[in-house]
């Protein structure tokens, strides 16, 4: 039996066994598998035929330690149940797995603690990179992570931590599109389910609303704004106490699809009926949004292309650690309004 395929029983291939296979150094064996364009063809071919005999396969861990940096990224989601997350992540595996990485998916439910405790684990286990939905525009701490690996905010940012590279949605417009187009249709009592003050998409979204208002010659009243914390049982608590108030809400807008949810059983509880009585349009196109009579108006949002481009930018990143201030990258993607039967008056299901 040759000697590679005694090998390939006995115990793992290295790159000595590769480099003898071949008759080559351990040098010229290094460049060709580290693509350095200047190995002759013929050595390349050579390297390619023992790798094929020995079936040798890189150790991507061993490599990894030795560059003091696991081949893992990590995933911080705010709610995992949330098809916006789940959209998003789809895009950031799909391109870790392309580029040989592994990624830990972990869900932070808005909760600092656990959030920090994730970021301590990533430290720990010398991660390659970090994507992270920031559960606060204030108090969420990643001074102990800039140094150590390249790290992403996407959907959310931290006035904190302005150096640091974001891929984001455009919220103010999307909020101010939907709530123009409530307008256009003739609600004029139009109630925000709006998220936590402390993260900065709910603040986003919130000032859209307010500056369409504003534009429409609508002053913002505090009556019409109640605040959830983005899941579902707080917006079935918003939405009860702005369209059961002395002056209701004619119309809805929701701060994101899951507070929609409790939104929407909410006015299904009290028999109100959409669109006629009330207007109702949300942030996010989640699939029962279509399933519904009348189908929800939403605000899609490109969560698969945040996904995508955080990817990206973690591999820029994973030789540049520390990006000069012009070279912080703000990836900003426009979102898209959607306009279905529940926020056009006189229109059927």
């Amino acid at each position: 039996m040759p000697i590679g395929h005694r090998l390939l029983f006995t115990a793992m291939a290295t790159i000595r066994d590769v480099a003898t296979e071949a008759g080559l150094s351990t040098a010229t064996v290094s460049r060709v598998m580290n693509n350095n364009g200047s190995v002759d063809v013929a050595l390349v071919a050579r390297v390619n035929e023992a790798i094929d005999r020995l079936g040798y396969r890189a150790n991507p861990l061993g490599r990894a330690l030795r560059r003091k940096r696991t081949p893992i990224w990590g995933f911080l989601a705010s709610d995992i149940e949330a098809p916006f997350f789940a959209s998003l992540l789809h895009g950031l595996e799909g391109q870790a797995l392309i580029n040989g990485k592994l990624l830990m998916l972990c869900n932070t439910g808005e909760d600092l603690e656990r959030e920090r405790q994730y970021i301590q684990t990533a430290l720990d286990y010398q991660f390659g990179g970090l994507v992270i939905a920031a559960a606060s525009m204030t108090a969420t701490e990643l001074d102990v992570l800039q140094d150590e690996m390249p790290v992403v905010l996407v959907d959310r940012v931290s006035a904190a931590y302005p150096d640091i590279d974001a891929v984001l949605v455009n919220n103010h417009l999307g909020a101010y599109s939907a709530v123009t187009h409530l307008l256009e249709n003739g609600y004029r009592r139009i109630g925000l389910v709006a998220g936590p003050s402390d993260i900065s998409t709910a603040h986003e979204r919130r000032a859209g609303y307010c500056s369409a208002l504003v534009d429409y010659g609508i002053g913002v009243t505090d009556d019409l704004v109640a605040t959830g914390d983005f899941f579902a049982p707080s917006g079935y608590a918003a939405a009860t106490a702005l369209v059961t108030a002395d002056q209701p809400a004619d119309a809805l807008f929701v701060a994101n699809g899951q507070m929609a949810v409790g939104a929407y059983a909410a006015v299904r509880d009290l028999g109100l009926s959409i669109p006629d009585e009330l207007g109702f349009a949300t942030f996010d196109d989640d699939l029962w949004m279509t399933l519904v009579e009348p189908s929800i108006t939403v605000v899609r949002q490109p969560a698969y292309e945040l996904g995508e481009a955080a990817a990206h930018i973690l591999l820029r990143r994973e030789d540049v650690k520390d990006p000069e201030p012009g070279e912080v990258a703000r990836h900003i993607l426009e979102p898209e309004l959607v306009v279905r039967a529940s926020s056009c008056r006189g229109v059927g299901p």
